[in-house]
């Protein structure tokens, strides 16, 4: 704030003039960059989206930025439990609840649910409180993806797994594969807690991080 204060007079001893004071302090370092986990793990489903080339690619909860570019190279259905604000005409916009999808069993060739399903039944995104949420959230996806189907699922991961009420659960990667039980796991990522990207042909590396977020490439 001090920083603001003396930008401030320097600006007006300038003869510059202030409509009105919006202080923004956080954003006025050296380094600069995104998010990690959301950067990394949008290329990732993105780059194996494309090159599958589904005619429709259904995401539950997803990031809309994302989506949006996607929705240039492929048709793009977006699903949400919140009324989405934001209108774009590039993609479809369905509301619905991810533990209990208004989709027929066996209908989606290509879903995705990427850093959603770790949120579920601890009420943060106005959803209902349900301790089975993430469980649920896994049986409503393996339900509709179709066979030879391609899910692209991710969540936050650690070794032992916990629960942070409201924020989100960080599993471990295997209680995430047996929620998938009846899936084939075609390939697994991972960004570490030092914003790393790695590819991993085993889910090894994910139990030696404190939390990072494991991304699952499933086929049904």
């Amino acid at each position: 704030m001090m920083n603001f204060k003396k930008d401030r007079e320097r600006f007006l001893s300038l003869g510059g003039e202030i409509s009105e004071e919006r202080p923004i302090i956080s954003e006025n370092g050296k380094i600069y960059g995104a998010d990690p986990h959301y950067l990394f793990m949008g290329l990732w489903a993105f780059k194996k989206i494309i090159k599958a080339s589904p005619e429709l690619h259904v995401d539950v909860g997803g990031d809309i930025v994302m989506l949006s570019y996607l929705s240039h190279f492929v048709n793009v259905e977006h699903r949400d439990i919140r009324q989405c604000r934001t209108s774009c005409a590039e993609y479809k916009y369905v509301r619905d609840d991810i533990t209990r999808l208004s989709m027929l069993g066996n209908s989606v060739k290509s879903i995705s649910c990427l850093h959603v399903a770790e949120h579920i039944g601890l009420g943060r995104y106005g959803d209902a409180i349900d301790p089975a949420g993430f469980v649920k959230a896994c049986r409503e996806l393996k339900r509709v993806l179709a066979p030879s189907g391609m899910l692209y699922f991710a969540v936050p991961v650690c070794a032992g797994g916990r629960v942070i009420f409201n924020a989100h659960r960080v599993l471990s990667p295997n209680q995430v594969v047996d929620c998938m039980a009846g899936l084939e796991l075609v390939s697994s990522a991972y960004i570490g807690s030092d914003g790393s990207f790695n590819d991993c042909s085993t889910l090894d590396m994910m139990y030696q991080d404190s939390e990072g977020c494991g991304l699952f490439e499933f086929k049904k």
